[in-house]
């Protein structure tokens, strides 16, 4: 017994931690995992949020209380609405809807990893990891937003100028990131050659969401949409001086791209005045525009699944699954193929009679 007791005690003093300490609180926890890494990662933006609200809700409580059960009374906490506005204003995130599983799980997950980034350190920063037998809850995250057919694409190409043409082809045609099309240089675009010798335009990413370099095909009709644009600056879609919204003749600012805020403003009104939205009936996001190549590619023209999951960026089918391609999708392939394989042999065996 005294052994562990002056195990226990050797432990605590490697923390700097006394006897009757339980660690450091959580949001020490979390602040220091995130200087350290977590600011360093894409979606550091994200990440800082969800610390918000998982420092609001634990307060000044040991980082070791955030146990499975104590996971499982936050996930009962943001699905309550008035609990969960309160916990928005204490951490000073404006409030806009109850979050869906896949939200509350990467928040849920993104302190585990914290606390097993503490755990790592050396020393340890705590004892043990207390969410490491926490369960994420099921997620149900195939998505159904996206364009009907090729006929609602030339409805929104009939109401975009050729700023806003050249960035929906990039979207439907290519399955580009946001930050993707906005960041295009012209030096990234130029011809290739296919396996047969033929040519095919093509993008060459340098800096993507997961941090690789990724090459690119995109269709014709986007090339000549690019091509077509006035070289203002070494960006495809150049930014404009902040305040200066006088039309088409506002400055350029050198060395900048169309930032984010301004281009989904843009998007925002380009589907407005088409009137298109998607199968549900809700507004089109220009991320619906992603899942409507997912969608065409695998539905419509029948690619390969690997080679749209390696234009699109998606490393693992699971996420590929999530942009658009359902069950019955998948039944309506499956039929339509068994269909046109008995029509053949029905065909072959009656020319042999």
């Amino acid at each position: 017994m005294s052994d562990s007791s002056g195990t226990l005690d050797a432990i605590r003093r490697l923390l700097g931690e006394d006897a009757a300490s339980h660690g450091p609180t959580f949001a020490a926890a979390w602040r220091r995992y995130f200087r350290a890494e977590g600011r360093k990662n894409d979606t550091a933006r994200d990440i800082e949020r969800r610390g918000r609200l998982l420092c609001a809700f634990l307060g000044d409580d040991p980082a070791l209380s955030f146990t499975a059960e104590r996971a499982e009374d936050y996930r009962e906490l943001r699905r309550d609405e008035k609990r969960n506005r309160e916990l928005y204003g204490k951490a000073g995130v404006p409030f806009r809807h109850l979050p869906r599983p896949a939200t509350v799980n990467r928040e849920i997950e993104c302190a585990k990893r914290a606390l097993e980034w503490c755990l790592e350190q050396r020393p340890p920063v705590l004892a043990y990891n207390p969410l490491a037998s926490a369960k994420a809850e099921p997620e149900r995250n195939i998505r159904k937003s996206r364009l009907g057919g090729e006929e609602d694409v030339q409805r929104i190409l009939g109401a975009a100028d050729p700023t806003e043409r050249a960035a929906l082809l990039l979207y439907v045609d290519a399955g580009a990131r946001r930050a993707e099309v906005l960041s295009l240089q012209w030096s990234q675009i130029f011809m290739g050659r296919d396996s047969r010798g033929r040519d095919q335009p093509v993008i060459q990413l340098w800096d993507t969401k997961n941090q690789d370099n990724r090459r690119i095909g995109i269709s014709w009709r986007a090339y000549e949409a690019i091509q077509a644009l006035p070289r203002l600056d070494r960006h495809v879609f150049p930014g404009r001086v902040p305040g200066a919204y006088g039309g088409r003749e506002a400055p350029v600012r050198p060395g900048t791209h169309l930032g984010p805020d301004a281009f989904l403003r843009r998007m925002k009104r380009l589907f407005v005045r088409a009137g298109v939205t998607g199968p549900d009936g809700q507004p089109l996001r220009i991320h619906d525009l992603r899942h409507t190549f997912a969608y065409f590619g695998r539905v419509i023209h029948r690619a390969a699944e690997r080679a749209l999951m390696a234009q699109g960026g998606w490393k693992t089918r699971s996420a590929f699954d999530r942009y658009g391609i359902s069950d019955d999708d998948e039944r309506a392939l499956l039929y339509d193929q068994i269909n046109k394989s008995i029509e053949r042999e029905e065909s072959r065996v009656r020319r042999r009679k």
